[in-house]
């Protein structure tokens, strides 16, 4: 099938994450963020029928993610990639048609899109960057790098999000061919990374015999077997999907508040620039405090921007939605994805980071259509304050699960 590659050069390590890092940035360049909700409004759809087009995202992701791990893990991760950007490319297109069967048809390949992404870039990524002249440094490096990515790819989504509601003015289905031709260069960029394989991986292993099955009950019994990383799977999980539904949602929350496209799309730039300037941070956070502190500090500023989204005042809405919310995700991340990263095994890497992505899914096909028809029914500050409490009783409920753990594991 493929051999693992060797040890690259220093030179050529670099030229990789260089690759790798344009990639990223053109993945997440995305101009259709602060329009499509909008988009699909103009064109007749309700709140809680977008509501339940995201659901149907996240059921086809949901059901794809696992198995797409385990591809990534077995096939290549570049690969999962490549077939990643072509769907998503696909999916564009029928976009463009937005018929009810078409819309629907758009979320689902969108789904399966996204869940061969799932773990795969973070897989690939912590492979390519092992330092050949400083290898006992990786997590460092790999957390490092995560949060430098993470920077130019939020500073570029931000600029692709005002560009995409200027772009809207012109013709609202503008963004979305921009973006098409912006998926495309991103793949090209993508050839330039080696592919990577476990050291487990022989040209007999095949994701479509027996052994992606086996492959993913051994990284279901690695993350049973510790809470922790179980932990952080579902907290990763449900402070995005949060953060997530939010971002969407507030482009109404806002229009109802009798802000304009273009004026939307700047405040959600806003909220990208600040998440990318919270996320330069992350390092030093790593190197100053231990994981649970930050975690617990994130969780509460999450906490505190929903909080204020629930005000009734508009200077409140925007202020929860742009520092405490934003900062809380930004930091979140690349924490997350270290931690989780240092802990699993590399046979198993994309199979357990995508058990993440998958919980993220089952939470959006809960969240998300519950958000919009809650929205439907009540003003959007009852809806977030609804959304708090639910919030706080679910991280009350994991802390309680671990200590369970810890306990019967005979640990204090």
């Amino acid at each position: 099938m493929f051999a693992k590659h060797p040890t690259a050069s220093h030179g050529a390590h670099r030229r990789q994450l260089v690759r790798f890092g344009l990639y990223n940035t053109l993945s997440f360049l995305s101009l259709t963020n602060a329009v499509w909700v909008i988009y699909l409004v103009q064109r007749g759809q309700s709140p809680f029928a977008i509501g339940m087009y995201e659901m149907i995202f996240h059921i086809a992701k949901f059901i794809a993610e696992v198995p797409t791990g385990a591809f990534a893990d077995l096939a290549g991760r570049r690969r999962s990639l490549i077939i990643a950007n072509l769907l998503n490319a696909l999916s564009l297109v029928l976009f463009l048609v937005p018929t009810p069967p078409l819309i629907a048809l758009n979320f689902v390949i969108s789904g399966v899109a996204y869940a061969f992404r799932g773990g795969a870039g973070e897989a690939l990524l912590w492979s390519i960057t092992v330092d050949p002249q400083d290898p006992k440094a990786h997590t460092r490096h790999y957390g490092a790098i995560y949060s430098a990515l993470f920077v130019i790819s939020t500073v570029g989504e931000s600029l692709g999000v005002a560009a995409g509601g200027f772009l809207s003015k012109i013709f609202l289905a503008l963004p979305f061919l921009a973006q098409l031709v912006v998926i495309l260069l991103g793949t090209w960029s993508l050839l330039g990374v080696p592919e990577t394989a476990p050291e487990h991986t022989t040209p007999s292993t095949r994701w479509w015999s027996g052994d992606p099955w086996r492959h993913i009950w051994l990284g279901l019994h690695v993350a049973w077997a510790d809470p922790i990383l179980l932990a952080l799977l579902t907290i990763s999980a449900i402070a995005e999907s949060y953060w997530q539904t939010i971002f969407y949602y507030a482009q109404l929350g806002f229009h109802v508040l009798g802000f304009d496209i273009p004026t939307i799309g700047i405040i959600t730039a806003a909220a990208l620039a600040i998440s990318a300037a919270s996320t330069a941070a992350a390092p030093m956070c790593m190197r100053h405090w231990r994981t649970p502190t930050i975690l617990i500090g994130c969780l509460a500023s999450e906490m505190g921007g929903i909080a204020m989204l629930g005000s009734i005042h508009p200077i409140a809405n925007i202020i929860g939605y742009l520092i405490p919310l934003q900062v809380a995700v930004a930091v979140l991340n690349p924490v997350i994805s270290t931690t989780l990263n240092a802990r699993v095994p590399e046979a198993q890497r994309a199979t357990i980071l995508s058990f993440q992505s998958g919980l993220f899914s089952l939470a959006m096909i809960v969240f998300f259509p519950g958000f919009g028809l809650a929205a439907t029914l009540a003003s959007y500050a009852v809806v977030y304050r609804v959304a708090f409490v639910i919030f706080a009783l679910a991280m009350a409920t994991i802390a309680i699960f671990i200590r369970i753990r810890q306990r019967a594991a005979g640990r204090p």
